[in-house]
């Protein structure tokens, strides 16, 4: 028999599902004959430039040299406001924010998806004078728990239980922090959408939120957000206090926020090479198989 031509979403979740102690039960690890694996996509591409295009103006999504900024018609909430001078308030998330930061996370409620991090670091978050806001839904345990704590912190924690792709995404573009603490991702969208909207992602190193986003070093300027490594609550809070110290810094957040809003993940830049690829590649076997 020939061999098997796996595709995953990209070449690091790829490399864990083989040899990741996560995956030791995969059908995977025990497929014989495996000759290739191949990255064949990094991000769906669902017309989302037209999403854009039609939910953000980026050209009014300027710095003014501090902390204040503003960014045009998707802005959290569905209002135009001026983070550092103004939170909006939404019937949903009745709460309103601090003027220092906004740390914004839409997820499900799985233990995959980091939720239980995000749980034991609530309460040091709270102690930093943030702002947090999540949406999703999943198990209800976490449902319980974090409605507890939105109480708990009355005006500085909003919750939404359920899902709205339009919340999501303006939870996203408002936020100044996004986080994406999973314990393995195949892909990831929302660290894209991050980058496009200007919002720092604060994520774990698995998977494609490990490939597309890098650990950010202000003595540079290189790098797009901020990454922890073991899942462990500790090196979550240690990563969203590394981009606390860079907040603090207007003119470098700045920059990064720009640089990142520059970037060019589309389909043509990234995942269609890999298709060609592996069409050339399907193609040659075939040649070899039927002795052409």
């Amino acid at each position: 028999m020939g061999g098997i031509i796996f595709y995953f979403f990209t070449e690091n979740f790829a490399a864990e599902v083989l040899f990741d102690e996560h995956f030791s039960s995969a059908p995977i690890r025990q497929a014989a004959g495996v000759q290739h694996l191949v990255i064949v996509g990094r991000k769906r591409e669902r017309d989302e430039n037209n999403r854009f295009a039609q939910s953000c103006d980026f050209s009014n999504r300027r710095c003014t040299g501090s902390a204040n900024y503003q960014i045009g018609p998707a802005v959290l909430f569905g209002h135009v406001i001026e983070k550092g001078l103004n939170r909006a308030v939404h019937p949903v998330l009745p709460v309103c924010f601090p003027d220092r930061l906004l740390i914004g996370m839409t997820t499900r409620f799985f233990e995959r998806k980091g939720i239980d991090l995000v749980e034991n670091i609530l309460d040091d978050l709270m102690g930093l004078g943030v702002g947090f806001v999540i949406q999703g839904t999943g198990e209800e345990r976490h449902h319980y728990f974090l409605q507890e704590m939105s109480l708990k912190y009355p005006g500085r924690m909003g919750l939404a239980i359920g899902f709205t792709d339009e919340l999501a995404h303006q939870i996203i573009a408002g936020a100044d922090i996004f986080l994406m603490p999973s314990r393995y991702e195949p892909c990831g969208l929302d660290q894209m959408y991050c980058l496009r909207y200007g919002t720092i992602p604060v994520v774990r190193a698995t998977g494609g939120l490990d490939e597309t986003v890098q650990e950010f070093d202000p003595a540079t300027g290189a790098g797009t957000g901020f990454k922890f490594s073991g899942y462990t609550p500790a090196e979550l809070l240690a990563a969203v206090q590394r981009a606390l110290a860079v907040y603090e810094q207007p003119a470098v957040w700045e920059a990064l926020m720009k640089s990142n809003m520059a970037l060019d993940y589309s389909w043509g830049k990234t995942a269609a090479p890999k298709y060609v690829d592996v069409y050339q590649l399907a193609a040659e076997k075939r040649q070899r198989l039927l002795g052409g």
